[in-house]
């Protein structure tokens, strides 16, 4: 299931919308489906602690079994972000697809979760299939 945590500021207190009411920043799980709510990637730019400059990706989308299937916005990883803007590029109509989220392992050998097209089930032949 989705992981949803409440956005922070810079001191540790959580933000609050115009009715008061926290800020939650969502993230995907291995085994989330979702299928975006528009074509686009909201994209913006953000500093951290540090002083470097980061973008922040971001993705409304409609995640299966959560919050009544209500669009929700979903804050992405920068690979998944770049996997995003490739299907974009490709010229993908992604509100008219179904896409999950899977586990791997980096090149380090560190759990990570991806996102990509959730695979079509494909039939078995059967002999008389080449007869």
């Amino acid at each position: 299931m989705v992981q949803i945590i409440n956005a922070k500021d810079k001191s540790g207190k959580n933000i609050l919308t115009k009715d008061g009411e926290a800020v939650v920043n969502v993230k995907f799980t291995a085994g989330d489906e979702f299928i975006p709510y528009s074509n686009s990637l909201i994209e913006r730019n953000a500093q951290k602690d540090d002083g470097t400059r980061i973008t922040v990706h971001t993705l409304k989308c409609i995640i299966k079994d959560h919050n009544n299937e209500q669009p929700v916005f979903v804050t992405l990883t920068p690979a998944q972000g770049n996997t995003i803007k490739k299907k974009l590029a490709d010229g993908v109509i992604l509100s008219e697809n179904l896409f999950q989220a899977y586990e791997y392992s980096d090149k380090d050998n560190i759990s990570r979760v991806g996102i990509g097209f959730k695979p079509k089930p494909i039939a078995n032949k059967t002999f008389s299939d080449f007869n």
